[in-house]
């Protein structure tokens, strides 16, 4: 797969969309509802507590990717990188109501093949669903990390 860039045709500016029924994935930043963005993160182990311009500044400075039924949006994921060599997936979300139905899979395969992170490394932490990762394709490996100098989760 080549990347986005290199795509015969391809227009920078327009987004890209995904469908599967009744259910939409879209990198559209302008389509993402941030107060849902918002609200569900402060449901997560991983965000609770994360003040509003912190959320909206990562979303900002990411590749993000919203799910949608109908017009309701009903998940979403980011992508932090340099579309070359690296893709970090952070706040990987799709709403109670609609897990069990394989939408999350579908949302990480889709968002693995985009022309942007598809030849990236890709990697992820998580807490309590690596079971879920790995059925995506992800694998088990050690990782060294910083904290950050200020607490924003």
């Amino acid at each position: 797969m080549r990347r986005r860039s290199e795509q015969a045709g391809f227009d920078k500016n327009e987004p890209m969309e995904w469908k599967n029924g009744p259910y939409t994935l879209s990198d559209d930043r302008t389509r993402l509802d941030m107060d849902h963005v918002y609200e569900s993160l402060q449901k997560a182990y991983w965000s609770s507590g994360r003040p509003r311009h912190i959320i909206e500044e990562s979303f900002r400075n990411s590749l993000c990717f919203g799910l949608y039924c109908g017009d309701r949006q009903v998940g979403f994921t980011r992508i932090v990188g340099d579309k070359v060599v690296f893709s970090w997936f952070c706040d990987v979300w799709v709403d109670a109501e609609f897990r069990g139905q394989g939408l999350g899979q579908w949302m990480m395969r889709r968002v693995m093949e985009h022309p942007d992170v598809a030849l990236t490394r890709q990697v992820l932490i998580t807490g309590d669903a690596q079971a879920f990762y790995e059925k995506v394709g992800f694998e088990r490996r050690e990782l060294m990390v910083k904290a950050a100098k200020r607490d924003y989760r």
